[in-house]
């Protein structure tokens, strides 16, 4: 779990222990070789957090000596708490040192709150007409209560009344890494809903799968559990990634169809071998059926000849859905029309006729 400042963490065996297993944002967990389930309790969001300041000494400006008015050189502090918890009060403490002919007595310094754009109404001044360092520490400020919706941005101006003009640190400054800030918060109520968290051995995916043939067409069904994403593989004819493909074999012949299911943990898989002879009579009919021009923008001819008097055809997207159906009637068996489907969306296509010897298929490619 995220380690969140304040937030205590209690991992219990079941729903209603009463001890926990472990009181941390981490949890070892004794085995994995199965699956275990154990709950993750957020209680107690309350604390304190002390952050300090780490990007060098911070100059005094001999301009900043009275409010209004400001340093053009603070140092920035940026706090980063959790979304939503409540900012009660803050403590401030940093060193002021004077050298060099400067005096303690000439350092004037105030901490401002960015993000609220509040800040201390009363420059903090020192005392001592000699050069050394005081510590300066105010607690119970309020300038940054509130509820947290971002990076805290903090200020500490730093100004002095004697000596030089300007940022400078020749005289007066404020050593690095001794101004600190320490938050109090409080979080919002936590619920008392105990979260499970499942450890184990994920299983490796599973796959199966049929088939229905047409000619030399076929509609594949996969069965998986456990899988991320499928690969088929239909011999070195071609691949898809549905689970569900359908796929016209180009010829006679035998072809090793391969389905694979893929998760984290690994992959299955699984093979069956499809064997096509469709007979002359089938293929001299097959041969009657042209398409033209293929690829296409959308509008294209048909012609095809058979000892029928009428003949249902359909266009199928890869899904299966018929996106044209009619049936053509031909007093003498040829049939010769142009078929107009623009409107539909660049893509591939089955084009599907029904004869005396079974159901013919071709390949349609739509480009726009």
């Amino acid at each position: 779990a995220q380690n969140w400042p304040g937030v205590e963490f209690n991992w219990f065996g079941s729903a209603t222990d009463t001890v926990p297993l472990a009181t941390s944002n981490s949890f070892f967990v004794p085995s994995v070789s199965t699956q275990n389930t154990y709950y993750l309790e957020y209680s107690s969001l309350t604390g304190s957090q002390t952050f300090t300041y780490s990007a060098g000494d911070i100059q005094s400006d001999r301009d900043f000596t009275t409010l209004p008015g400001a340093s053009a050189c603070p140092g920035v502090l940026t706090i980063n708490l959790p979304v939503g918890f409540i900012v009660d009060s803050l403590d401030v403490e940093y060193d002021f040192t004077a050298m060099a002919g400067g005096w303690m007595s000439d350092q004037r310094s105030q901490l401002r709150c960015i993000t609220t754009g509040q800040s201390e109404t009363q420059l903090a001044v020192g005392t001592g007409s000699t050069s050394g360092t005081l510590n300066y520490k105010r607690t119970g400020l309020t300038i940054a209560n509130g509820v947290v919706t971002g990076p805290l941005v903090f200020e500490l101006h730093a100004g002095r009344t004697f000596g030089g003009n300007g940022c400078d640190a020749s005289q007066n400054f404020i050593p690095n890494n001794t101004w600190k800030i320490t938050l109090y918060y409080r979080g919002t109520p936590c619920s008392n809903v105990r979260v499970p968290v499942t450890v184990g051995i994920a299983p490796l995916p599973t796959a199966a799968f049929t088939y229905t043939i047409s000619n030399y067409t076929v509609n594949f069904s996969g069965t998986f559990t456990d899988a991320d994403s499928v690969y088929w593989t239909f011999g070195t004819a071609g691949s898809s990634s549905q689970q569900n493909p359908t796929f016209t074999f180009p010829q006679n012949g035998v072809y090793p169809v391969c389905v694979t299911a893929f998760n984290a943990c690994g992959s299955t898989t699984v093979c069956d071998t499809l064997t096509f002879s469709i007979g002359i009579s089938e293929i001299s009919l097959q041969n009657r059926l042209k398409v033209y021009p293929n690829p296409n923008a959308g509008v294209f001819d048909v012609t095809f000849s058979d000892d029928v008097a009428e003949l249902p055809i359909e266009v199928l997207d890869l899904s299966g859905k018929a996106v044209y159906r009619a049936t053509w009637k031909s007093a003498s068996g040829h049939y010769h029309e142009r078929l107009d489907l623009q409107t539909l969306p660049a893509g591939t296509y089955m084009l599907r006729i029904h004869t005396t010897a079974g159901q013919l298929t071709r390949k349609v490619v739509i480009k726009k």
